[in-house]
């Protein structure tokens, strides 16, 4: 049945899905036919981004940080399974978040830069 809304995810969802793909596998229609009002679609990404358990979600250290840095510079902005391969358990859409964040902070780093450059020249 296709969704009617978009809702928060349960826990009793999030249980049932682990339960089914460690019983039946990724049969990604099959899941959602049991689970009411999401779709094969919906049931996937909750997979791949919250509940594999091959998902590593804890710190980014500085080794993962160089490795997605270096690798947006050779692939460019295109978050695709190449990244997920050089960062293993890190999702495509945990990379692209990351590396918004990292971009993010160097702006901040250079405006206090420039703002600290300004009084200095005063």
């Amino acid at each position: 049945m296709p969704p009617t809304h978009k809702r928060p995810w349960s826990e009793e969802e999030d249980n049932q899905i682990v339960e089914s793909v460690a019983h039946f596998g990724k049969e990604w229609s099959h899941l959602a036919a049991n689970l009411s009002g999401r779709s094969r679609k919906e049931v996937y990404q909750r997979w791949i981004d919250q509940l594999d358990p091959n998902i590593n979600k804890g710190k980014w250290s500085p080794d993962e940080d160089a490795r997605l840095v270096e690798a947006q510079a050779h692939l460019g902005n295109v978050w695709t399974s190449e990244f997920a391969q050089l960062l293993p358990g890190r999702t495509r859409n945990d990379i692209r978040n990351r590396w918004t964040s990292l971009e993010l902070a160097k702006k901040k780093a250079l405006a206090r830069a420039v703002k600290r450059a300004a009084k200095q020249a005063r």
